[in-house]
């Protein structure tokens, strides 16, 4: 099943009795607290955490993953949505370890083109610089 978009889970759990959408606000809340983001144990305290029985939570979680909001998976409860999002965060936290975006270079110095043959590179200008041309005064 693909992973659902915000939009998209507000559109699919509008066929969910409003318990069930207050069940799913809270179990998302405790998912984004949870070390594990995006996952949360299936169990009684998860029930009293949101303030209902076991067997009503169970209830309200197969109702939501009727939906295809949540999946229920060996005694735990996990958001696709949630699941792609920490994973997306965990990139970008990785790419930002090396510096973020990497610093254009531009064609204007010799020093770039040097640095870019050291390192193997190609250099692609955009556009072609005048320089000492006969015809550039003209």
């Amino acid at each position: 099943m693909p992973v659902l978009t915000a939009e998209d889970e507000w559109l699919a759990i509008r066929c969910a009795p409003v318990a069930a959408r207050g069940v799913l606000a809270d179990v998302l809340y405790l998912m984004r607290l949870a070390s594990d983001k995006g996952s949360v144990r299936d169990d009684d305290v998860t029930a009293r955490m949101i303030g209902i029985s076991a067997a009503e939570l169970g209830a309200h979680l197969q109702t939501l993953a009727h939906c295809g909001v949540l999946e229920l998976t060996g005694g735990s409860i996990i958001s696709p949505r949630l699941r792609q999002e920490q994973r997306r965060r965990d990139i970008c936290k990785a790419n930002g370890c090396k510096g973020g975006r990497p610093r254009k270079l531009t064609a204007s110095s010799p020093d770039t083109v040097v640095k870019l043959f050291e390192e193997g590179r190609r250099l692609i200008a955009t556009a072609p610089t005048v320089v000492d041309h006969p015809l550039a005064g003209a």
